[in-house]
């Protein structure tokens, strides 16, 4: 989507329309083109249309540089929400030529500058890279641990603000300045989120470098980065852990294939600490002793809110350890807050403990002393004064798990269209609102598709390889329940879902890999065979090379599985011949639908006819390996695609499609040929 395309349906809302939101907005394609200042240039954004009433926009991913004096163009009015999520631009070498861009988009024409901002939601990258200027009231900052610390840090520093929301990944450096002095002096509402996941070792590695247990190191490193904020009144901590217990295969050290078992190193076992479990479940560590320690390194502190939140997860012994499925086996979520004693209203607490935890009494407490709140009363103040985290976490999984027993059970269908390794953009079962990746996504995934036992029908696209894939590629091929899998991508996690499925599917579709054949096909499905009744391939190449055709060779086409309970089948693209033996052999039973996109339309005529003489012999009952098909209940195909089939089994509903047959070298127009096919072979519809 970019404002070219927008002119085509949106200027009549211009006037009225308050909130936009975008899945996929750019400028322009090539970065420079709408920026040329010529009227014979169709794309000078200056010529789109503005939407002076837009006061909050969404972009869920922003192609393109982030440049403002197109954005203040376009929403010249913007003073609410700013949601716009990171370009892979964003970080690279023209980050700094981006962020000079904006700053002279603020100082050539200040009148269209933006005058202030609500809130922005965005990565530490792109903050950096708007350079804004005007006053932001609050800022959500996204994980995006490639990018460079230094980025939140300077953005902050040369506009501070008062309340702010950041989530950092556990570890050395986590803080690394980003609490200036100049954000000390204006902030005064924060949500931190700390993310600890054992998978990498990072936050245990530099805990055992400083010579300390992983908790106390935590705990030491936030008290330290907080002590400049002495405007902060309102605080809460938010620590997110997903912790893989047992042996880690994929710390393996890369052995040669030859080498004796004996010799080979054994796996590691993930970093697993009781004492951190003991803390991080809720226990008096992270009690009033944290909170109190905490309050203290704030002299205005007001109210401090504690969440800890995630789950431990292990390994199935009796799954292969390469392609062992995880599963959660404990989960929490522990959740408190209270307010300081006469730093400010006194709003419901009942009871509050001393420094120890221990109660004090009805008495009023002492100054600085922690009044505990009760829960809806926590919840409250946190909702109204915005100490918020982002939607992701409270979405769809907060749904699920809120009454896990009652609303799991009926979860039947998942789709995971956009996922992609960290950070993550989209989530297909999502609502279109504020998708951000402060939680480990991936460890949701999990949680969700092993907590619902009914899951029949998943998709999932998996264009990349990742080792952030490979917990739900496991959790996937571990269930039981699925009768319809899609799985988009050609990459190696993709091909090692389709490998290690241990549902009996039924419906099967593999929208993107090219030119399969039955080679690939044998790497990958035959363990389906028994249960697959519908087969949708984007791509098919029936015969792979002439070493099909000879008896005895590895590669001949009789050799290879056959998936006798498939009824129907869909092909976007014969690539070759489409040649019937073939066809009849890998699928025998075909009585249902075959859908068929085009062919191969390079064959000449002489071709054309080897073709459906081929095919009239595999149809042939004295063939010594008849396997005729008996009836096809609907075909869809191009004419060219029916004339060189030759099909003599009845078909009730033939369905022809002109739009897409395009074979220009024919002698005669291809639904003249489709005729004669008719006139041997007529169908019901």
């Amino acid at each position: 989507m970019d404002p070219t395309k927008l002119e085509g349906f949106l200027p009549r809302l211009s006037q009225t329309l308050e909130e936009l939101e975008l899945l996929y907005f750019q400028f322009c394609r090539g970065y420079t083109a709408d920026g040329v200042p010529d009227p014979a240039s169709p794309n000078f954004f200056r010529d789109h249309t503005q939407y002076p009433a837009v006061r909050s926009l969404t972009i869920y991913r922003f192609d393109g540089p982030p440049l403002l004096d197109r954005l203040q163009h376009l929403f010249p009015a913007l003073d609410g929400t700013l949601h716009i999520m990171s370009d892979p631009s964003v970080g690279s070498p023209a980050h700094e030529a981006f962020r000079t861009a904006n700053r002279r988009a603020q100082d050539g024409s200040p009148s269209h500058a933006w005058k202030k901002l609500d809130r922005v939601v965005c990565s530490a990258g792109m903050l950096h890279a708007l350079a804004l200027r005007c006053p932001i009231r609050h800022v959500m900052l996204q994980r995006r641990d490639e990018e460079r610390p230094r980025y939140a840090a300077d953005a902050l520093r040369a506009n501070p603000v008062q309340r702010l929301k950041l989530t950092l990944a556990c570890g050395r450096g986590m803080f690394d300045g980003i609490f200036t002095p100049e954000l000390a002096g204006t902030l005064t509402h924060l949500t931190l989120v700390l993310v600890h996941d054992n998978f990498d070792e990072r936050a245990e590695r530099d805990a055992a470098d400083a010579a300390q247990p992983l908790w106390d190191f935590l705990l030491g490193a936030t008290r330290s980065a907080l002590q400049p904020l002495h405007n902060v009144t309102h605080l809460r901590v938010v620590i997110h852990c997903k912790l893989h217990r047992g042996r880690n295969p994929w710390q393996r050290r890369e052995e040669p294939a030859d080498a004796p078992a004996a010799a080979r190193e054994p796996d590691r076992d993930y970093p697993y600490s009781e004492a951190f479990m003991a803390a991080i479940r809720g226990g008096p560590a992270f009690d009033c002793d944290f909170a109190t320690s905490l309050a203290r390194a704030l002299p205005s502190a007001r109210y401090v809110f504690l969440m800890t939140g995630g789950n431990v997860v292990v390994r199935d012994p009796d799954q292969p350890a390469r392609a062992g499925a995880w599963r959660s086996s404990e989960r929490w979520n522990v959740s408190r807050g209270w307010r300081v004693a006469n730093a400010g209203p006194a709003t419901g607490g009942s009871t509050h403990p001393n420094g120890h935890g221990g109660r004090l009494g009805d008495g009023d407490p002492p100054a600085g002393a922690l009044v505990e709140l009760q829960g809806d009363v926590a919840e409250t103040i946190i909702r109204n004064e915005e100490l918020l985290l982002s939607q992701t976490d409270e979405k769809f999984h907060s749904f699920l798990f809120a009454d896990a027993a009652t609303r799991a059970p009926h979860i039947r269908a998942l789709s995971i269209q956009n996922w992609r390794p960290p950070p993550v953009l989209v989530l297909a079962f999502q609502a279109a609102d504020q998708a951000s990746p402060d939680v480990d996504v991936a460890a949701l995934l999990v949680e969700i598709i092993t907590s619902c036992p009914q899951l029949t029908d998943i998709s999932i696209t998996l264009y990349f390889d990742s080792i952030h894939d490979q917990p739900i590629v496991a959790a996937i091929a571990a269930l039981q329940t699925l009768r319809s899998l899609t799985v988009t991508g050609w990459s190696t996690n993709a091909l090692n879902l389709l490998r290690e499925v241990s549902s009996p599917i039924r419906t099967l579709s593999i929208p993107s890999f090219y030119n399969v054949d039955p080679a690939s096909l044998e790497m990958v499905l035959p363990h389906l065979a028994p249960t697959l009744q519908e087969l949708k391939l984007l791509y098919f190449r029936p015969r792979r090379s002439l070493t099909d055709d000879v008896p005895g060779s590895p590669d001949f086409f009789r050799a290879r599985t056959q998936y006798a309970a498939v009824r129907a089948l869909s092909v976007g693209q014969l690539v070759g011949p489409p040649l019937l033996d073939r066809l009849q052999h890998f699928f025998p039973a075909l009585d249902g639908a075959l859908l068929v996109g085009g062919a191969d339309s390079t064959l000449d005529a002489r071709a054309r006819e080897d073709v459906r003489a081929a095919n009239r012999r595999a149809q042939d009952s004295l063939s010594p390996h008849w396997q005729a098909w008996k009836k096809l209940d609907r075909v869809v195909c191009t004419p060219s695609v029916l004339h060189l089939l030759t099909l003599r089994c009845p078909i009730r509903h033939l369905m022809l499609d002109l739009d897409h047959d395009h074979d220009d070298d024919a002698e005669e127009p291809p639904i003249r040929r489709a005729a004669e096919d008719l006139r041997e072979n007529p169908v019901r519809a």
